[in-house]
């Protein structure tokens, strides 16, 4: 169907500006695309980084074996999952943005076809007028007037086929543009779906194997080992040898006050002994019978026997007073 030529100004206006929307967002949607693609490539540049970072401390991890197992793993699928991020950033540029920022020459084509028919439109127009003007100044000049005829009528013949030619074409770039969006944001979608159902199984496997880690194994492989290098050495003296040995020492000084005390007493006894038998034999050597001695005499007697009896004491509590002091402060062989 020819659109109405007479019309032109109307339909120039509205077709461009369908085309010169598509152009704008279409531009604005592609750069937003490509601004999403690159947060993409910095946030896999970041899970690189993060997984070099556990992967480096993993290796450094001696002791908790389950720990480290499992880190090791996580890396490798965190790694992996990058490695699909960066799949979905390459794939997303082929099949979304570079396919919207094709739409840029279409455009153009689009607003160049267009001009293209209406000036052939303007020239079928500028015909018409030149036959008017003909017939109405020479009406009975039949060559010229046939003359303007045949151009006014060429120049239809070539607006008409242009304006059916335009018309498809705006057609056919509607449809594509329908199209294209469909099938664009479809690739975007399954590009994004493939993404993340690799990423949930790989994550899911990883959740597993951070499960696997043993609180419990790993404590005890640190604290054996803090353990060894905590233990007491050789020249070290255990708690319970320094309380054994004070009790041992408290034992042999009862011992020896014990015996010390036993040996006094029978320094003690020994002298009473001596004492004892000294003055009986005196008594029954010195002293005569009583009805013998004279009263002054025996006066004398119990003088002598009462200085001797003294000097005797203070021989024994001297000699008592050495014994004990001997055996408290015995300076022998078990003091060494």
């Amino acid at each position: 169907m020819a659109l109405d030529l007479r019309s032109s100004e109307l339909e120039h206006s509205f077709i461009k500006e369908r085309i010169c929307n598509v152009e704008k967002h279409f531009s604005e949607i592609s750069s937003k695309f490509s601004a999403y693609n690159k947060k993409l490539a910095y946030v896999r540049d970041c899970g690189d980084d993060l997984a070099k970072s556990i992967l480096s401390f993993a290796t450094k991890e001696n002791l908790n074996i389950t720990l480290r197992s499992s880190l090791m793993q996580f890396a490798d699928l965190f790694i992996a999952i990058q490695e699909y991020r960066d799949a979905q950033i390459q794939r997303a540029d082929v099949k979304v943005v570079h396919e919207l920022v094709n739409y840029n020459p279409i455009c153009k084509k689009a607003k160049n076809d267009l001009k293209t028919c209406f000036e052939i439109r303007a020239k079928e127009i500028a015909k018409k007028s030149q036959l008017e003007k003909a017939r109405g100044k020479n009406p009975t000049n039949w060559q010229k007037i046939a003359q303007a005829e045949r151009a006014m009528n060429q120049a239809k013949e070539e607006a008409t086929q242009t304006t059916i030619d335009l018309f498809k074409k705006i057609d056919n770039f509607e449809r594509k543009k329908i199209e294209d969006i469909k099938n664009v944001f479809l690739e975007f979608i399954k590009i994004e779906m493939v993404f993340h159902a690799k990423a949930i199984e790989l994550y899911t496997t990883a959740y597993n194997v951070l499960k696997n880690i043993k609180v419990e194994d790993d404590l005890k492989e640190f604290q054996s080992h803090f353990r060894s290098y905590t233990a007491p050495s050789q020249h070290d003296v255990p708690t319970g040898n320094v309380q054994n040995n004070e009790d041992t020492s408290r034992i042999q000084h009862d011992d020896m006050t014990f015996h010390a005390q036993n040996q006094t007493e029978q320094t003690e006894n020994v002298s009473n002994i001596s004492l004892k038998s000294c003055v009986k034999s005196k008594a029954s050597i010195h002293v005569p019978s009583s009805s013998f001695i004279s009263p002054v005499s025996k006066k004398h007697r119990e003088v002598r026997m009462s200085d001797t009896k003294s000097r005797i004491k203070v021989e024994n509590s001297s000699s008592n007073f050495g014994s004990f002091v001997e055996s408290k402060f015995d300076f022998g062989d078990h003091c060494v």
